[in-house]
């Protein structure tokens, strides 16, 4: 894990980007599949998400080109960004009638396809590569997978991890963790924050996302203004710095104990 760990805040909503811009949030995801995509200034570390579910979901393939989502790349200079991957959440399996290694063949490939466009686009953002999988040895054979056609990236996803039984999505990060080298960074996406919580899984981390800020308010709130985003958004980021000094106080002490 990096020495400071990050979580960036996923906005899709109008009133999401505005409560998000008005309290000038430093790390945001945005997904390039979102209607309004366009980063706001107040945004300092910036990750580009595919959008891969919402596009398979909707229209079984992306809808736009790999030389487009380059290109608004380059135009916006996130410091890093999903290569595209295929989620192999079981609803959305079932409805495209496809199985958890026709989505990891896929994500593969199109991670080939997208490197070899991008080591010619003169891009300054980092790209990072998308496990997919749904049992933890699934997770881990995609690793292999993307390891031997050369297409693990030092920064790498863990991706179908939203909605997840905490125990099994803990274990899922614990096991990829211990599959990576030192150099690789790992990040978790659209993580539960109960997940967050669990032993030692922000230690594995270098990063994760969530928009369960978000979807609290449109649960709970009849009206979804920024500001009641604002409300969830906050409760959220203090359950999430009082994890992390939780985190590096019992890292400090099993330090200490092995002194």
């Amino acid at each position: 894990m990096a020495d400071e760990f990050r979580f960036y805040y996923g906005c899709a909503s109008g009133s999401a980007r505005k409560a998000l811009r008005k309290m000038e949030e430093p790390n945001v995801m945005i997904s390039h599949a979102t209607a309004n995509n366009t980063p706001f200034q107040t945004i300092e570390n910036l990750f580009t998400d595919s959008g891969g579910y919402s596009q398979l979901h909707t229209h079984r393939e992306y809808q736009s080109s790999d030389r487009q989502y380059l290109s608004y790349l380059k135009e916006y200079e996130p410091e890093l960004f999903a290569l595209r991957d295929y989620p192999c959440e079981p609803g959305l399996l079932w409805k495209l009638n496809r199985t958890v290694r026709d989505h990891q063949q896929r994500t593969t490939r199109h991670h080939r396809k997208l490197l070899d466009t991008y080591n010619n686009a003169d891009i300054g953002s980092e790209p990072v590569a998308v496990l997919q999988g749904w049992k933890p040895e699934q997770y881990l054979s995609h690793l292999d997978e993307l390891r031997e056609e050369g297409v693990l990236t030092q920064y790498v996803a863990i991706g179908s991890l939203s909605n997840r039984n905490p125990e099994t999505a803990a274990q899922i990060i614990h096991k990829i963790r211990n599959a990576l080298s030192s150099k690789h960074r790992l990040h978790a996406f659209g993580i539960g924050t109960d997940t967050l919580q669990l032993p030692r899984v922000i230690e594995s981390l270098d990063s994760a996302d969530s928009a369960a800020y978000d979807f609290r308010t449109r649960m709970r709130e009849p009206r979804q203004t920024w500001r009641q985003q604002v409300y969830h958004y906050l409760s959220m980021k203090r359950q999430i710095k009082s994890w992390r000094q939780k985190s590096k106080c019992q890292q400090s002490l099993l330090q200490s104990l092995q002194q």
